[in-house]
């Protein structure tokens, strides 16, 4: 198994947009790990919650000015995924909520697979969020993977 060190010391310093999708893609040297453990561990560390509001704050201790609260749609089946994130984004767009969508796999391009109110992450985000990330996670054992 591929350790964490393998990647060599955590750069503090900003990735590029070419070096955070190099890093990420790294991760899949982890395999996959099942479960939603990492998932909630960094939604927690990053202040996000999925759900209920207070019962997250509780739950991790975060005040209600540091908390942000996801309502999610989950869309799974066989085929039909895309479209059908695509026309929930839209409609919720046009009732002015704000909207994010995250569907795999992309096209031509990382960035496809983001989007913020109908447009697509930029390059600077993904950098900047993936670095911030990567600073998060860099101690974790289990390291968490790509998947």
């Amino acid at each position: 198994m591929v350790s964490p060190e393998s990647f060599g010391e955590v750069r503090r310093s900003p990735l590029t947009y070419k070096q955070a999708l190099a890093w990420l893609y790294g991760l899949q040297r982890f395999g996959i790990k099942l479960g939603l453990e990492n998932i909630q561990r960094l939604l927690m560390e990053l202040h996000v919650s999925v759900g209920n509001a207070r019962a997250s704050r509780a739950v991790s201790g975060a005040s209600p000015q540091t908390s942000a609260t996801a309502k999610v749609i989950h869309v799974a089946g066989t085929n039909g995924k895309g479209s059908v994130c695509a026309m929930i984004d839209s409609i919720l767009r046009a009732q002015g909520y704000r909207t994010g969508l995250f569907t795999s796999p992309h096209l031509v391009t990382f960035r496809e697979r983001i989007g913020a109110n109908g447009e697509m992450i930029s390059e600077d985000t993904v950098a900047s969020g993936l670095t911030a990330i990567r600073v998060l996670i860099a101690e974790w054992n289990p390291h968490p993977n790509f998947f």
